[in-house]
């Protein structure tokens, strides 16, 4: 009888995964939360009315997903039509690994430093001050232009893509490993969509709590409390994203 071949593995059941925690943990990640509530805090200083604040900041997660997802789908398939040689991908993905690494243990860091003196100035790994304060000018400049949807549109766009800078330290890894899968088109799109809606449901949480009535101290207050175990998750997601890119064939 004819040998028969051996079938390529189903990354199926650890994509999924891979997929739901990734977006996850990205979604709370205190760089993305942080430049949130400062978004908020700038609504709350422009005493606009509700449905303002309501406009504008569904416009500003709006804009959140779509460019995160434009990013997320423009490298994926750009770089798939880019013929690599499997020994040069296996270097990529251990580089990446090896990068994942070196930011889980930075994360584990910052979570130990913080427990102990909760100073956000003590956290290594967030928004270079540049960043910062380039996210600051375009909030302040653009959530105005062009009335409520307009302008937290366009303040979306921008944040997001200056944010991704810190963000993008768990993105990319997770594009490589949806790159390693040989998943068709439609799954691609699948995966990329459901990572970025669960990217953005802490956002949409938070900005909840503010129309709601929470004030910009207590969320701060709220973020800040929890931003210890943030770090621990990330630095497991990490690490385990590290040994799938090393591992899984």
């Amino acid at each position: 009888m004819p040998a028969t071949q051996p079938r390529p593995a189903d990354h199926t059941r650890l994509t999924w995964p891979v997929v739901l925690v990734g977006g996850l943990t990205d979604g709370v990640n205190p760089c993305a939360i942080a430049t949130l509530i400062f978004f908020l805090s700038v609504l709350a200083a422009g005493r606009v009315s509700r449905r303002t604040r309501i406009v504008t900041a569904s416009a500003f997660i709006f804009a959140a997903f779509a460019t995160y997802w434009s990013l997320g789908a423009g490298f994926l398939f750009a770089v798939r039509q880019i013929p690599v040689l499997p020994h040069v991908k296996r270097i990529a993905e251990g580089c990446l690994a090896l990068a994942l690494i070196i930011l889980a243990a930075l994360s584990l860091r910052d979570a130990i430093r913080f427990r102990r003196h909760p100073d956000p100035a003590s956290v290594t790994l967030q928004l270079p001050p540049r960043i910062k304060a380039a996210i600051h000018r375009w909030t302040q400049s653009r959530w105005t232009w062009g009335g409520p949807l307009i302008g937290g549109l366009l303040t979306g766009i921008g944040v997001t893509v200056l944010e991704s800078v810190c963000t993008g330290q768990g993105y990319l890894p997770v594009l490589a490993y949806l790159l390693k899968t040989d998943a068709d088109r439609p799954r691609l799109l699948l995966f990329l969509t459901v990572y970025n809606l669960l990217f953005v449901l802490p956002l949409l949480l938070v900005s909840l709590c503010f129309l709601a009535g929470s004030g910009i101290p207590a969320l701060l207050k709220e973020s800040r409390k929890h931003l210890t175990a943030t770090k621990i998750a990330l630095a497991l997601f990490y690490l385990a994203l590290a040994t799938l890119l090393l591992f899984v064939a």
